[in-house]
């Protein structure tokens, strides 16, 4: 410390205050480093958290700042923490404390000068990260910070928090009075600061179980036992100021150095070994060579740092030993491998990481803290040597560090080998880059950062900004040609780039050379490696997907074209057609008594007294509604953004021709109309049914292919269930006690030209997709992220990041274009065999009946975007086959009940029904398999009651039993068919 910028040191007559001030001043100046990343570090991470754990809209909706303000403590807690451990340990580091013994300095201005600074810069800490919470809170759309009181268990944490930063000060200037290592001062603190306030807390709260709230509650002992440890401090530091005599502080351990004394005598060569082992020798082996010299050098810089590596790793060795013996001997529950794969499993990778990152500050950052590049750059050894000599020191340790990483995840695997998938085994991989990284961050910052706390924060910041950010924003996933490719070669030319830049930086750095712009920063290789990360490799991720057969791609899709453009061409009749079509969705959506119908899991009574029906007929809208349900059924039907895009040109129609999201207007009206003819069928409108049933038909045929919200949402597995109560309804439409086999016959008829007419091949459907897909938002919005209207296409929640992406990240156009052309060469020939045979093959069949099926994730190596677009075509697929076998279901059973109806009994066989009633009997889709009219046992028919059978396709069953209406009687009549 200099005498001339600080003159109220000069001399004890100086004020209490400007002394005071003056040490305040200086160790905010030396710590103020640490303010901005503490303060960012803890907001930004929950940020990532919740935009990439929930989604971007749901974390807006689910966010509140109040829940996390005690991250704002917390921030200024680990300031509290850092600060306390490097006041004095961190003189000892650098060399002063010896000068500030010999200047005149008072205990007492030292003391408040200390502990002002760490409060003074905590409080700077936690300000600036409450700033960034109230951005963040605000950017979200809600102002919970500002909403008084805060809810209880918030309060309690941001209270439990602010103690612990405290006790965290105070613990560290005890610590750093007592360990000359800022780093073995800081953890010392931590470990005694949070154990102490447990142990305290725990003790006094009621059944002796900890609790933030009940902490928080406690605060009063807790500041008690604060008080007490900053007493001592006070005396410490006192004590710290004058000189003591060396003796005093090896009387603490004469006991153990005795017990080693005595120890040597008993057993010499093995006490000679422990000594080679464990510590280095006081001088270095002259006829060694220099490369081994260096290594004797390193190891004697690392000092204590050796022997707790070596202890770690032992303890490590000996913890996977165990537990792989204890897996191979003895069965492990599977609660107990839960246990480990969520909380042991997680912090031995962590600690394993975090002393690769140690070691790598420490290949370098001794030589600089301890002023020995001098000592280096005199000796006659190459630049070249002693980076070699370093790194067999650094790379060493890594190895070591790697096998008990690898031993761990086995450990993992040898617990529970039925939990790990593809997606585990991604994270397991990933570790390993993760650990040359951080190794490779460490080593070129700690030749610049000034103490290990710096060093670390240096290289954390590093393998974010180069390896972290990079594989999360231009990941390409598990469609890889070698899954975990791009995660390798991203994380792979980081490493690189710092190893050669901490090559090409060893003569600058003995030399203690100030860096040049055009020598040292223009070709610097870690700006050269973050370009290529940043720059170059995102626009050549398309190489890393496998390219699909472009030619039989375009042969497929000029085919499938060609059958698109005559569903989606509009006529003027197609456009009137889509403007009743909107406006009967848009009606239904904005009449109260529809839209109670559409949202009501039940169909309420048709008698009781608010029955929407007759609520609705007594409506103005009611004539309106009729007369375009009896329209949209004689209209053809085209929407005009489709044949836009298919063209290139711009729609006449805006998306404020919507009154809400497509999805939802035709959702509702679907749902609206299948339960209005449901209430119609029990009041006995047999024809107003009718008409609701066969427009309810249409409008689920023609929200195939609208655009763009109801492409998808009708074929997701929650809302298949549609298609059932259709049929339901129609069923119960044709056992009403008033038909006839003639209105069967027609309302057959009906359904079968509405089919031909409405539907749109599979094949076409799927070339829509993929059109929507591949090209479906960059001219019409800037996110795209389907909540702009008929804009925007419709996107899976899997993928809600991608639009974005997309349309911001480089390369990320060209790799989703690739990937797209891949999957509809995959999926186009699967649709074309089905439209044209009815047929699925039988593997994607199976996969696609399968309960709850899902694509693995591949979460380290990018985003799973080609799994869940796959998987949102395998719901259109699976709810085309559903849609169509309800379709086929109730047509046969229509024709069934008036097959019954003429003849008082039900056919002996499907084909019976041919061509009177139905001009060929249709195949189970997808399987092509026959579905099966089943009759009871045969004792059963011997009564003389009719024997009703039960329509069966494959494991689905179809009821043929007469449902009347309320308080119609049964149809009777019906005798059993002939043995």
């Amino acid at each position: 410390m200099s005498t001339t910028l600080f003159p109220a040191l000069a001399s004890r007559d100086g004020g209490f205050r400007r002394e005071a001030a003056a040490h305040v001043w200086r160790y905010l100046r030396l710590t103020r480093p640490l303010i901005p990343p503490l303060a960012a570090g803890p907001i930004l991470l929950v940020l990532i958290a919740v935009l990439i754990e929930i989604g971007l809209e749901e974390g807006r909706a689910d966010f509140r700042g109040t829940s996390v303000a005690f991250l704002c403590a917390t921030a200024a807690g680990l300031f509290a923490l850092a600060f306390g451990a490097a006041s004095f340990a961190g003189e000892c580091e650098s060399g002063t404390d010896a000068l500030l013994r010999r200047l005149p300095i008072r205990p007492a201005p030292l003391i408040a000068g200390v502990f002002a600074a760490g409060v003074l810069g905590a409080t700077v800490t936690g300000g600036i990260s409450l700033a960034l919470l109230v951005c963040v809170d605000l950017a979200f759309g809600h102002a919970s910070l500002f909403s008084f009181p805060w809810p209880y268990e918030d309060q309690m944490a941001a209270v439990y928090w602010l103690g612990l930063s405290a006790s965290f000060l105070a613990w560290g200037v005890f610590f750093s009075l007592k360990i000359r290592r800022v780093i073995w001062a800081a953890i010392a603190a931590a470990a005694t600061a949070f154990v102490s306030d447990t142990i305290l807390t725990s003790r006094l709260a009621e059944g002796n179980r900890f609790s933030w709230e009940g902490a928080a509650e406690l605060s009063h002992f807790r500041l008690a036992l604060t008080a007490l440890v900053v007493w001592v401090d006070v005396g410490l530091i006192r004590a710290w100021l004058r000189p003591e005599p060396a003796e005093g502080s090896r009387n603490i351990f004469a006991i153990p150095r005795r017990a080693a004394q005595s120890f040597a005598k008993v057993c010499p060569s093995l006490a000679a070994v422990m000594r080679r082992t464990l510590f280095p020798g006081a001088q270095p082996d002259l006829h060694r060579p220099a490369d081994e010299q260096l290594l004797w050098l390193q190891a004697r810089q690392a000092g204590a740092l050796v022997p707790v590596l070596r202890v770690s790793a032992a303890v490590m060795g000996m913890i996977v030993a165990a537990g792989l013996g204890t897996a191979a001997c003895f069965p492990i529950t599977a609660q107990a491998a839960e246990t480990w794969r969520q909380f042991p499993l997680p912090l031995g990778i962590a600690v394993i990481l975090g002393m690769q990152a140690v070691t790598g500050v420490f290949v370098f950052g001794q030589d600089r803290w301890r002023g020995t590049r001098r000592f280096l750059a005199a000796r006659p050894i190459a630049p070249g040597t002693l980076w070699l000599a370093r790194q067999r020191w650094g790379l060493a340790w890594c190895a070591i560090w790697s096998v008990l990483l690898a031993g761990w995840l086995l450990l993992a695997i040898a617990l529970d080998p039925n939990t790990i998938g593809d997606r585990e085994l991604a994270e397991l991989w990933g570790t390993f880059p993760w650990g040359a990284a951080v190794y490779a961050a460490g080593q070129l910052a700690g030749m610049g950062a000034s103490g290990l706390i710096y060093g670390l924060i240096t290289a954390a910041f590093l393998t974010v900004f180069g390896g972290l950010l990079p594989t999360l924003l231009f990941a390409v996933g598990p469609d890889e040609v070698i899954p975990g490719m791009s995660f390798t070669i991203i994380l792979g030319v980081l490493v690189a780039a710092m190893l050669w830049q901490s090559r090409l930086s060893i003569r600058g750095w003995l030399e203690e050379r100030s860096p040049s712009f055009t020598r040292d920063w223009l070709f610097a290789p870690v700006l050269w490696g973050l370009t290529v990360i940043w720059l170059v490799l995102p626009w050549s991720r398309v190489l890393l997907v496998p390219a699909a057969d472009s030619q039989s791609l375009r042969s497929l899709q000029t085919a499938r074209r060609t059958a698109l453009e005559q569903w989606i061409e509009p006529q003027r009749k197609g456009l009137q057609g889509f403007t009743a079509t909107v406006r009967l969705a848009s009606l239904v959506s904005r009449s109260a008594p529809l839209s109670l119908l559409a949202l009501s899991p039940e169909t309420p009574p048709g008698d009781s007294g608010d029955d929407p029906r007759k609520q609705f007929l007594e409506s103005p809208s009611a004539s309106e509604f009729f007369k375009l349900v009896a329209e949209i059924r004689k209209q053809a039907y085209a929407d005009p953004q489709l044949a836009a895009r298919l063209r290139g040109e711009a729609s006449a129609w805006s998306p404020r021709d919507y009154d809400s999201d497509p999805f939802w207007l035709y959702f509702h009206g679907v749902r609206a109309l299948d339960k209005f003819a449901r209430v119609s069928v029990r009041a006995g409108e047999i024809k107003e049914a009718r008409s609701l049933l066969l427009a309810a038909l249409c409008l689920r045929f023609r929200s195939e292919r609208t655009y763009p919200g109801a492409l998808g949402a009708f074929y997701d597995s929650q809302f298949t269930g549609g298609w059932q109560r259709w049929g339901d309804v129609v069923w119960e439409w044709s056992c009403t006690e008033r038909q006839t086999p003639d209105s069967l016959r027609e309302m057959l008829h009906e359904i079968q030209d509405a089919a031909a007419r409405e539907r749109i091949p599979l094949s076409a459907q799927t070339l829509l997709i993929g059109l929507y897909w591949r090209e479906p938002f960059v001219r019409d919005t800037g996110m795209g992220m389907g909540h702009e209207g008929p804009a925007v296409a419709w996107w899976p929640g899997g993928v809600w990041f991608l639009p974005i992406a997309v349309a911001w990240f480089p390369g990320e156009w060209q790799l989703h274009r690739a990937r797209m052309d891949r999957i509809l060469a995959e999926y186009l020939p699967v649709a074309m065999e089905y439209d044209e045979r009815g047929l699925i093959p039988w593997e994607v069949h199976r996969r696609l009946a399968s309960p709850g099926w899902q694509w693995a994730g591949f979460r380290p190596v990018g985003w799973n975007a080609a799994a869940a677009i796959r998987q949102s075509l395998d719901e259109v697929f699976q709810g085309r086959l559903f849609g169509d076998l309800q379709l086929h279901a109730a047509c046969l059973r229509l024709a069934l009940r008036a097959y019954a109806l003429d003849f008082g009994r039900y056919p002996d066989r499907l084909e019976e029904l041919v061509p009177q009633y139905m001009p060929r009997i249709p195949r189970i889709p997808g399987s092509g398999e026959d579905f099966v009219l089943q009759y009871p046992p045969a004792a059963t028919i011997t009564r003389e009651a009719s024997a009703v059978p039960v329509l069966q396709a494959g494991d689905t069953e179809f009821t043929l039993e007469p449902q009347p209406t309320e308080g119609a009687e049964q149809p009777s009549g019906l005798r059993p068919p002939k043995p």
